[in-house]
């Protein structure tokens, strides 16, 4: 007897627990049952069985993380050879889920290289795997990394320029340099001469990065983090010496402060309630210092991959989903508006129903004139925008369905096009490739006049977007954009 069973298995490799399962069907039994919850590390597995007749076997898991936010994970092996359905739906949180599915009877344990995103969409039954994995902006807006040895390079800089103390009280002080002890973060620094006793020697102690304090302002359209040092952030001094202990805390103190760091981005940012914190990562023989950034009040999580520099590089940054789409909504604010394709604002919102988020229109835009003699409008949910996943690649693709009509004729007729964004490096730099889909005009008299405007729109938001993803002093190897984008390299 022909089995059209479902065979699920959900991997919850992420840090966050899935939970208050729920499960569904519309055909089939339920053989075995997902679990109620899905602790981090942990998976379940289940079956959908067919029942007798020509039906098979459809269903949907559901799983809460925290209030508005859930994934959802669907399944259908109906009778017959065709349309097996795999596929999953996250709402309200930046996870990623990487999913695969054969004709084998039984449960998959991995996903074969290559294979993230295929589903054999023929044959009977289906085997499914599901895995939940931390996204690596773990929710924060931007992740800023670099190396210890270049944190040391800048570190060294710093104390040249004058910007940390050479000498107080008559003793000297050299250049402070970080080191890395059992998961932690230690500075060290050598002191020569003394003050009633002699001082002289090596001395390390670690830094309180949670009491390490940081805000993201604007200067002259560039954004900098300033960094601030209190009294609070020393712990563990290797030494017993109260007279030193004070010495140190009071070299600290002395710090040209704040300090001026770049953020080196062109993005516009909104840096209103901004929060910033500093994360030590040891892990799997690597070990970098990340800055983690979220505006508008956004707080992510502080369990952070070591995958976020890659490789062998010295610097990495990441860009959020969300900060994405909330970038794309400002291009589109001014190049349509310039444009007058619409007029007035609050035209655009970034839906975070689902992720990847998605902006879209969630009104008519304002009719307006064209010098054609022609109307242009875009109707509720005529454009849209978000990540989509193919097998081997990713691309940001923008729909549009621009409405135009003749004043004298009074028919409305639509121009739909498509652009899609990748997203690579080439020589050193962030290449973004436009695939620009341009379609037929329905019908009118002005057809050939509004395309021509819209060539000229769809340059002028490829000249402002490049603007936006262009990045000074840093040699690029390596690119990744699944739904963030992820920048690894060198600094020049």
């Amino acid at each position: 007897m022909s089995d059209f069973s479902c065979y699920i298995n959900i991997k919850n490799e992420s840090s966050v627990k899935l939970e208050d399962g729920t499960f569904n069907k519309s055909f089939g039994k339920y053989k075995s049952e997902p679990a109620k919850v899905i602790k981090p590390n942990e998976n379940t597995k289940f079956r959908l069985s067919d029942k007798a007749g020509p039906a098979g076997s459809t269903g949907n898991t559901k799983y809460r993380i925290a209030k508005n936010s859930g994934i959802d994970f669907y399944y259908d092996c109906p009778y017959g050879s065709k349309n097996n359905i795999l596929y999953p739906s996250v709402k309200g949180i930046d996870l990623e889920v990487e999913y695969y599915g054969n004709n084998k009877k039984g449960y998959l344990e991995n996903i074969p290289n290559g294979y993230n995103h295929l589903v054999k969409r023929s044959g009977h039954p289906l085997s499914g795997i599901f895995i939940v994995k931390d996204c690596l902006s773990a929710g924060w807006d931007i992740i800023s990394a670099m190396t210890i040895k270049l944190l040391n390079k800048k570190v060294k800089e710093l104390y040249k320029n004058n910007k940390f103390p050479h000498k107080i009280d008559n003793i000297e002080i050299s250049c402070p340099y970080f080191s890395e002890e059992k998961e932690t973060l230690k500075i060290n620094l050598e002191l020569k001469g003394k003050e009633i006793v002699n001082l002289s020697g090596k001395y390390s102690f670690q830094i309180n990065l949670d009491n390490l304090k940081a805000t993201i302002k604007e200067e002259k359209e560039k954004y900098y983090i300033f960094l601030d040092f209190n009294k609070n952030i020393i712990e563990d001094i290797n030494t017993p010496s109260l007279i030193i202990q004070k010495l140190i805390k009071k070299i600290l103190k002395s710090i040209d402060s704040p300090i001026k760091i770049p953020l080196n981005l062109n993005i516009p940012l909104n840096i209103n309630k901004n929060i910033i914190k500093f994360k030590f990562i040891q892990k799997n023989k690597k070990s970098f210092l990340a800055i983690l950034i979220g505006l508008n009040g956004n707080e992510g999580r502080e369990n952070i991959s070591d995958k976020i520099i890659n490789g062998s590089d010295d610097k990495s940054i990441i860009l959020s989903n969300l900060l994405i789409m909330n970038s794309l909504k400002i291009i589109f604010d001014k190049i349509l508006v310039k444009n007058k394709i619409f007029e007035g604002n609050e035209f655009l919102t970034v839906s975070k129903n689902t992720y990847p988020y998605e902006l879209y229109n969630n009104k008519d835009s304002k009719a307006t004139d064209k010098k054609c003699n022609a109307t242009v409008k875009i109707d509720k949910y005529g454009l849209s925008s978000n990540f989509i996943n193919y097998v081997k690649d990713s691309h940001l693709r923008i729909l549009l369905h621009l409405r135009y009509t003749e004043v004298i004729i009074g028919v409305w007729h639509t121009f739909p096009i498509e652009i899609l964004i990748s997203f690579s490096e080439d020589n050193g730099k962030l290449k973004l490739t436009f695939d620009n889909n341009i379609g037929k005009c329905s019908g009118g008299t002005t057809c050939s006049i509004i395309k021509k405007n819209v060539k000229k729109i769809i340059e002028d938001f490829n000249k402002e977007f490049k603007g936006y993803y262009s990045f000074s002093n840093f040699k690029i190897n390596y690119v990744d954009a699944p739904s963030f984008i992820q920048i690894s390299g060198e600094e020049k």
